[in-house]
């Protein structure tokens, strides 16, 4: 290319300007398209049957077949409970079992060792094991509440209410106002006979005999994810020892809840 066949410097500056107005057109032109998506825009022009509104519900009321053996009443979910949020037009979002997460599958395979264990001299170990146990299960459980507060703080961020969070009364993880002494009840569980104990005698024995007053450790854990996040959700209870008593019926709280 000979120098007559380049452009003069005043040409030259005049394209690169040129070029350069064109770029900041399309950058302002994307922007405005960008704006006009918002998510808050595309929710009125989208608008459907969604209410909005979801409460968060311990699995094993969704699904009994998580529970511990013998405790399940139900072949799969408490029916009083889902037609009293269906009935109240709110989305139901099942949290995960704390237990079947961080104690080995449905069945908890690693609380099933110690049936019977101390009429297998296994006390001694068993005693050794129960707080690392316990501080595993505070681990895991730290971990499963940081995964559930952001998928909740998401809802709220998404335009939802979150009216309630449902807990387990009763249970050592999902209990709310009682839960259970877990050494307590394992040292019942390692003492057991295995052979002669059914579910009612295991669910008086075991379950309702070891009681606390107090959040469960995974409620608890939630809890103080939710607190870090500024994101306050009220805390509701089904009753365990209610249902495995024969009680059907759905708390007071959570009904003031769903009506709000």
């Amino acid at each position: 290319m000979t120098l007559s066949a380049l452009p003069c410097p005043n040409r030259l500056i005049r394209l690169i300007l040129a070029g350069r107005t064109r770029v900041r057109s399309l950058r302002l032109g994307m922007r405005a398209t960008l704006r006009g998506a918002r998510p808050d825009d595309l929710r009125r022009r989208l608008d459907d049957a969604r209410s909005g509104r979801v409460v968060a519900l311990s699995h094993c009321l969704l699904n009994e077949n998580v529970r511990h053996l013998g405790g399940a009443t139900r072949p799969g979910a408490l029916d009083e409970l889902v037609d009293a949020v269906q009935g109240a037009s709110v989305g139901i979002c099942q949290l995960p079992c704390p237990e079947q997460q961080a104690w080995g599958g449905v069945l908890k395979r690693r609380v099933l060792r110690a049936y019977g264990s101390d009429r297998q001299g296994l006390g001694r170990v068993r005693r050794l094991l129960t707080p690392l146990f316990l501080a595993y299960t505070r681990w895991r459980y730290r971990q499963l509440a940081h995964r559930v507060a952001a998928e909740l703080a998401d809802d709220r961020g998404s335009g939802h209410r979150v009216v309630g969070i449902v807990g387990v009364d009763g249970s050592p993880s999902c209990g709310v106002q009682r839960s259970l002494d877990i050494d307590r009840a394992v040292g019942a569980l390692a003492s057991c006979d295995p052979v002669a104990t059914d579910a009612a005698a295991f669910n008086e024995r075991i379950v309702l005999g070891s009681f606390v007053r107090g959040q469960g450790l995974f409620i608890s854990a939630l809890s103080h994810q939710l607190r870090r996040r500024r994101l306050p959700v009220p805390l509701c209870a089904h009753d365990l020892a209610g249902e495995l008593g024969g009680q059907r019926g759905v708390d007071a709280a959570l009904q003031r809840a769903l009506v709000r």
